[in-house]
């Protein structure tokens, strides 16, 4: 458990790689350049962090708060949680086709350590300022889920309100989620794209796919809403 003092000083570190991915990339950091830039010594990093990938999630976390944002604001229009869902695919879909390296060190971590169970959760302890966190955020739970399963964990908090509501059938939602986090892992992390255009044609064709694998395990009054989602889909760009 750390002190106040050592949750600050570890912040120092995580300020730092995110000023250095920022300017240089991902590939600029190390831990001499971001131990020298926050003020200690390179050996320091390991008295709070298991290693530069630990270090490297954690700064990767920042980038993702643009998406969590337009998420939270979007989500508390729509009508129902089946909606919710989609709109929460669409949204980390567009960031992620965006940012692909950065997220998969978020979403993807490549690592069986018990950092990549808590990431938001020690990214919130240093950066407590988040909006997203407000107690009067009904999806604020939404975003404390944070394991190295999150993108699943996060699936199942609105598939299975989706599924109470009455919008989608209960035996599905397994289903569902391991076959639209499959193909969207292979799609952004497993792809490469020669233009813009490839990469936003890969963006709409994932879409449309989530859309078709849940079609069917749909109640039928939402599956018109549906339909208006695949006509949208084609519109969106990246």
């Amino acid at each position: 458990m750390l002190t106040p003092n050592q949750i600050r000083r570890k912040s120092y570190f995580v300020t730092e790689a995110i000023r250095i991915i920022d300017e240089e990339g991902l590939e600029g950091l190390s831990a001499r350049a971001v131990s020298k830039a926050a003020g200690f010594n390179p050996a320091s990093i390991y008295t709070y962090f298991a290693g530069m990938e630990h270090l490297t999630a954690l700064a990767c976390v920042h980038y993702t708060q643009g998406y969590l944002a337009e998420f939270s604001r979007a989500a508390g229009e729509a009508g129902t949680w089946l909606e919710r869902y989609l709109l929460m695919e669409e949204l980390y879909l567009k960031h992620a086709f965006r940012d692909p390296a950065r997220f998969s060190k978020v979403f993807y971590p490549n690592s069986d350590e018990p950092w990549a169970d808590s990431l938001f959760q020690e990214f919130y302890e240093m950066f407590p300022d988040q909006g997203l966190l407000r107690e009067d955020n009904p999806l604020a739970g939404f975003f404390m889920v944070s394991t190295s399963r999150m993108s699943h964990e996060r699936g199942i908090y609105l598939l299975s309100r989706a599924a109470e509501e009455g919008s989608l059938d209960r035996d599905a939602v397994e289903y569902v989620l391991t076959v639209d986090i499959s193909n969207s892992y292979f799609i952004l992390y497993d792809s490469k794209w020669d233009t813009e255009e490839e990469r936003t044609a890969a963006y709409r064709r994932t879409l449309k796919f989530h859309i078709m694998s849940l079609y069917h395990y749909v109640a039928a009054p939402y599956r018109p809403m549906l339909d208006g989602k695949l006509r949208y889909y084609e519109t969106l760009s990246l």
